[in-house]
């Protein structure tokens, strides 16, 4: 038996996922979340709200759990071949306190995102006056 063709098409997976690295592509459509998943899945510091599709050069930000919010099965976005899939840390998007806190300069994850002021000072351990 001859080999009639052979498929070598790859995406690549980068950051915060337990195994980096190439991932095989075959005739079944890969999604983000599928390349994710078979990367062994987001890693205990991963930014959901910071995972970038880079295609051609070009940079594609996606947010995951807010396109769940918003109705959009992130499974429905396909990967082509020479993909790159790249998931951000959350340390890289952290936010310092500085001042009369319990906590100052001490760096406070984004939460999906987002982290308002309030959320800031009280994990920051706000200081009551007497």
């Amino acid at each position: 038996m001859w080999v009639a063709s052979f498929r070598n098409a790859q995406v690549f997976l980068d950051g915060e996922v337990r195994t980096l690295g190439a991932q095989s592509l075959n005739d079944i459509p890969m999604s983000v979340m599928s390349v994710i998943n078979q990367g062994g899945g987001f890693s205990a510091n991963a930014d959901r709200s910071r995972v970038d599709l880079i295609r051609n050069g070009t940079t594609y930000h996606l947010n995951v759990d807010d396109l769940i919010r918003r109705g959009r099965n992130p499974l429905d976005i396909y990967l082509q071949p020479g993909d790159l899939v790249r998931v951000a840390s959350r340390e890289d998007s952290g936010v310092y306190v500085m001042g009369e806190v319990n906590k100052p300069a001490t760096i406070l994850p984004m939460r999906n995102g987002l982290l308002t002021l309030s959320q800031a000072i009280s994990d920051s351990g706000s200081r009551r006056f007497r």
